[in-house]
C-alpha cells in the first residue's frame, strides 16, 4: 500500500515509527497555476502603506499576538484578516486600532486568490508541530508575493522560504517583527520591496496542483502495474 502525506517530516516520521521504508507519497496542498497570475482585488490595498495579508484559521497553537503587538510599534503597516472566525486578541485589536486591523470576515476563495496576489506580504504562523506545515503556505507561493514567516526559524515553512527566497522569515516574538516590518516599509518606500526574491511561478511549478496530480498519477499506474503483474505472474 502507498500512504499519501503532506510533508517530508511526516514520511521520515512514519520510517522511524512504523519503518514504512518507500511506502509515502508527500502530496502537499497546492495551487491552481491556470489561474490569472495578477488579478485586481475588491480591496483596496495602499501604496503608502505597509500592507500585510492573512487568510485561513486560527488555532491555540497558531497564535498572533506578537504580530498585532509589533503592529501598534509600526503604525504604518496594516493587517487584513480574511477568516470566519478570529480571536478575542483580534477583534480587540480591531477596535482599538481600526486602520491597523481590518476584518474582512468571509470571502469567497476566488476573492481570497485575489487578495493574496495583491497584498505586499502574506503572514503565515507557523505551526507548533514541524511534521504539518500549514494548508496555505503553498497557496501563498502560488500567489506570487512575498511570505512573512513567523515561526522558530526550523518549521517546515522558514525552509521552504530560505530555499526558493520567496520573502522572509522572523521569529514570533514582537520586537523581531516590529523591526522586520520597519525594513520591509523602507524596501517598499524605496520601491525594492520585491527586488531581491524570486517570485517566478517557475520555481514553486512543483506545488501546483497540476504538478501534484501528475505526481500522484504516476504512482498509481506504477501500482496498477505491479498489481497486473503479480496476478500475471500468479
Amino acid at each position: 500500500s502507498l500512504a499519501p502525506v503532506t510533508t517530508d517530516a511526516t514520511v521520515a516520521l512514519m520510517q522511524k515509527r512504523y519503518g514504512c521504508e518507500g511506502a509515502s507519497l508527500v502530496l502537499p496542498q497546492g495551487y491552481d497555476s491556470r489561474r490569472s497570475p495578477r488579478t485586481s482585488a475588491d480591496v483596496v490595498f495602499q501604496q503608502d502603506r505597509l500592507e500585510l495579508l492573512y487568510t485561513g484559521s486560527f488555532y491555540l497553537f497558531r497564535r498572533p499576538d506578537a504580530l498585532l503587538a509589533a503592529l501598534r510599534a509600526v503604525p504604518e503597516a496594516r493587517l487584513t484578516i480574511a477568516a470566519v472566525t478570529v480571536p478575542e486578541s483580534v477583534l480587540e485589536a480591531a477596535r482599538r486600532a481600526p486602520s491597523q486591523v481590518r476584518l474582512l470576515g468571509f470571502r469567497p476563495h476566488s476573492a481570497i486568490l485575489d487578495l493574496q496576489r495583491s497584498a505586499d506580504l502574506l503572514v503565515n504562523i507557523a505551526n507548533d508541530d514541524m511534521t504539518q506545515i500549514p494548508g496555505k503556505a503553498n497557496e501563498y507561493l502560488g500567489a506570487g508575493r512575498p511570505l512573512l514567516n513567523l515561526g522558530p526559524g526550523n518549521d517546515p515553512v522558514s525552509a521552504v522560504v530560505t530555499r526558493l527566497n520567496r520573502g522572509w522569515n522572523c521569529l514570533n516574538e514582537a520586537d523581531a517583527i516590529a523591526d522586520c516590518l520597519r525594513h520591509r516599509l523602507a524596501d517598499k518606500s524605496a520601491r525594492a520591496l520585491d527586488r531581491h526574491l524570486d517570485l517566478s511561478p517557475e520555481s514553486v511549478a512543483d506545488v501546483s496542483w497540476t504538478a501534484i496530480a501528475a505526481r500522484l498519477d504516476v504512482a498509481l499506474t506504477r501500482i496498477a502495474t505491479v498489481g497486473r503483474n503479480r496476478i500475471s505472474s500468479g
